[in-house]
């Protein structure tokens, strides 16, 4: 039995969501005096009535989508066809109103995370090694700046995905780790 699937959702359906978090409020684009830049930040960007009533609106609307009790928006489970595991394309969307989950049997999934590009990490590091090697003409001063070029690969990855999820979970950002 599949338990991930790809998610190929109708602008219907992204409308709707669009509308679910239409509630929750988004960062300012005010730019923090110098003063401000070093504080950290108190209390909520806004009352936690707001974002706990907005968390309801897209829990409840995703609960229907995904159970397949909403009229409007169908959904329908279907298996990837050989050509698209092949090549990587989307599956085709023939309807407006169905969107489609597709079985991830084999763990596609892992592409969003640092787990599925180990291969494309060592490239990076072996290039840089030899970028940093050749500038440097210093095995050990290319070593160094090949492990800080790591960090920051991981410093800006947590950095994103923190971001990410607090804007996808409606959390704010200081509860996450």
């Amino acid at each position: 039995d599949v338990q991930t699937f790809e998610v190929f959702v109708t602008d219907r359906v992204r409308r709707s969501m669009a509308e679910a978090f239409a509630g929750f409020p988004t960062r300012s684009g005010a730019q923090p005096n110098k003063r401000q830049r070093g504080a950290r930040r108190r209390g909520f960007r806004s009352s936690p009535e707001k974002v706990l009533e907005a968390q309801r609106k897209v829990n409840a609307y995703l609960s229907d989508f995904i159970g397949g009790t909403l009229e409007k928006d169908k959904r329908e489970i279907v298996e990837k066809q050989y050509f698209h595991r092949l090549i990587g394309l989307p599956p085709e969307m023939y309807s407006e109103s169905t969107s489609l989950f597709v079985e991830d049997a084999a763990g596609n999934f892992q592409t969003v995370l640092l787990a599925g590009i180990e291969f494309d990490l060592l490239v990076l590091h072996c290039v840089g090694y030899g970028i940093f090697d050749a500038a440097f003409v210093n095995t050990n001063v290319a070593v160094f700046a090949t492990y800080v070029l790591d960090l920051i690969v991981r410093f800006t990855r947590h950095m994103l995905g923190v971001r990410n999820i607090s804007r996808k979970t409606l959390m704010d950002e200081r509860f996450i780790m």
